[in-house]
């Protein structure tokens, strides 16, 4: 994997544009990578899995709508393995990375700039095609919560949150805070 994964992201990156193919590929080897080998990524050190994971991002990020929708699926199937994986597994990763993977799908579900296509038809569905994949996303990672998959505690060692605050309550109160953030025209 490191042979092929680090230059080939290092080759893609640079734009969004260069090299249509080897991105399109690259995206698709993720998927199978997580797919069929998830008990591999849990042996990666810590660097790997967090480029690993950047990546993931980083295609749900991107401006190329089957990227996307490709990083949107991959990163659902993510949460789902971890989900499902041993409670030790399943705590570091949502405690490292929950928050992080939520703003992200904010971001994305909240930026103008990821619209699909030239044509209305096009631009349409895969409009229809990502929005759902970032629905999907987001409601599995607040699913998690509140039904306590999550049984580690997402704020860390925050001073600011009180101890014993329940995930389910920091969630909320979190979600408050970054749609205020995000839309300061809105009144509550």
């Amino acid at each position: 994997m490191s042979s092929v994964f680090a230059c080939t992201l290092e080759m893609i990156n640079r734009d969004m544009a260069e090299f249509p193919e080897h991105r399109v590929s690259f995206f698709k080897l993720i998927q199978a990578i997580n797919m069929n080998c998830f008990p591999a990524l849990l042996q990666l050190p810590p660097g790997d899995f967090s480029l690993f994971l950047d990546s993931i991002v980083w295609a749900f990020k991107h401006t190329m709508r089957d990227v996307a929708d490709t990083g949107l699926i991959v990163c659902l199937e993510l949460v789902n393995n971890f989900a499902a994986s041993n409670v030790e597994s399943s705590n570091a990763f949502f405690q490292q990375h929950y928050i992080r993977l939520l703003q992200d799908v904010f971001v994305v579900l909240t930026d103008t700039e990821h619209k699909a296509g030239n044509t209305r038809i096009y631009c349409a569905r895969l409009t229809h095609i990502g929005f759902k994949n970032q629905c999907l996303l987001l409601a599995r990672l607040i699913g998690l919560v509140e039904t306590n998959a999550i049984r580690a505690p997402l704020y860390g060692s925050d001073p600011s949150i009180p101890p014993g605050t329940s995930n389910s309550a920091f969630l909320r109160d979190f979600l408050v805070k970054l749609m205020k953030s995000a839309f300061p025209h809105l009144a509550p």
